[in-house]
């Protein structure tokens, strides 16, 4: 013969500490009780998601701090003062030096990588064959 008395009050005491634990001082009621264990795994997904998105954002700050410190190294070498400025019309979509008002010379567009592969290809430890990171 089972003893439910035995499994009762363990499972009194189960609910007892996921009670406590969820921040409740007396029994609210199993609705409550879901609602507050459907929010914590809501947050923990939402928390994930936001630490996936800061990785991703600081993967784009550390491409355009390397894209200024090629710059900063490129104007001390050469005694320029170069900045950015970007370029965007009905023709092309460029990031260009801010002395070069016009880029038409589209010869290599196809094929080229999007933006932030490109980037990647500049960034610290880039294999010399993914592209020219002489600076």
């Amino acid at each position: 013969m089972s003893n439910y008395k035995a499994a009762f009050e363990a499972a009194s005491l189960d609910l007892s500490a996921i009670m406590s634990l969820l921040g409740f001082t007396s029994y609210p009621g199993i609705d409550p009780m879901l609602r507050a264990i459907t929010n914590l795994i809501l947050a923990k997904a939402e928390a994930q998601e936001l630490g996936k998105e800061v990785v991703a954002l600081r993967k784009d700050k550390a491409r355009l701090d390397r894209l200024d410190q090629l710059n900063s190294a490129l104007n001390a070498k050469y005694g320029t003062t170069y900045r950015w400025r970007v370029i965007v019309n009905h023709n092309i979509n460029r990031l260009m030096l801010g002395h070069l008002q016009i880029d038409l010379n589209d010869q290599d567009c196809n094929g080229l990588p999007f933006c932030r592969d490109a980037l990647d290809t500049i960034m610290p430890g880039a294999s010399p064959e993914q592209g020219d990171s002489n600076a």
